[in-house]
């Protein structure tokens, strides 16, 4: 073996070595199934939030680390506690139905949606955010809500105004946030007063709970 033979063979050597202690030395990338394993997501789970400010458990487990937020903290209310079963039966609503409004995180609507239990098209929200004044709410929304007269619900201020034929619902103020009562029903909806009467009817039932 000649001397440049020699010096040939100890390159490849040293880079064939380099590459070897490389390869060892990386760390291993984790595996989907490691990122994501049940006893990982369920240590993530237990940090996020699942109780209302008097420590009553949401009838769901939220996914939403920021489902109170800065954008919905103006009330103490919550409508998926607040709301029981007893008046869900009374204006005839599915309580396994239970859904929660936010789809995303950090979201400012706050609250719960329920099925009609003899109507699957038809629905009954509860939500709040942040807002500002009745008055200055109304104007806000004048152009996609045809506003009814105010009401009194219990010496306070009530806001009612539809925004389809399909679609009714009450407006009131709670410390800095504004709570929405919504009757829709989807199809075959009945005239617009009945889905009124029963936003207005299930705002009396449960305004005793929330905050002025």
């Amino acid at each position: 073996m000649n001397h440049h033979t020699k010096e040939l063979v100890v390159i490849v050597f040293a880079a064939t070595l380099v590459a070897a202690v490389s390869s060892c030395s990386r760390p291993a990338d984790p595996s989907p199934q490691m990122r994501s394993s049940p006893s990982h997501q369920s240590a993530v789970a237990a940090t996020i939030r699942q109780t209302d400010s008097e420590g009553r458990h949401l009838p769901f487990t939220t996914k939403f680390p920021d489902r109170w937020n800065s954008s919905n903290d103006g009330t103490t209310y919550e409508p998926c506690t607040a709301v029981t079963t007893a008046i869900l039966q009374e204006f005839a609503l599915d309580p396994s139905s239970v859904k929660d409004t936010a789809i995303a995180n950090h979201q400012t609507a706050r609250g719960c949606n329920w099925t009609f239990a003899d109507n699957r098209f038809g629905r009954l929200s509860q939500f709040l955010g942040n807002g500002p004044t009745l008055n200055e709410y109304k104007v806000s929304k004048a152009p996609i809500i045809r506003w009814l007269p105010n009401i009194q619900i219990a010496s306070r201020t009530i806001a009612v105004g539809a925004r389809d034929e399909d679609n009714c619902s009450t407006y009131l103020k709670s410390g800095s946030a504004v709570i929405v009562t919504s009757a829709s029903i989807a199809i075959n909806p009945p005239p617009i007063d009945q889905l009124c009467a029963t936003a207005i009817a299930f705002t009396e039932a449960t305004i005793d709970k929330m905050p002025p």
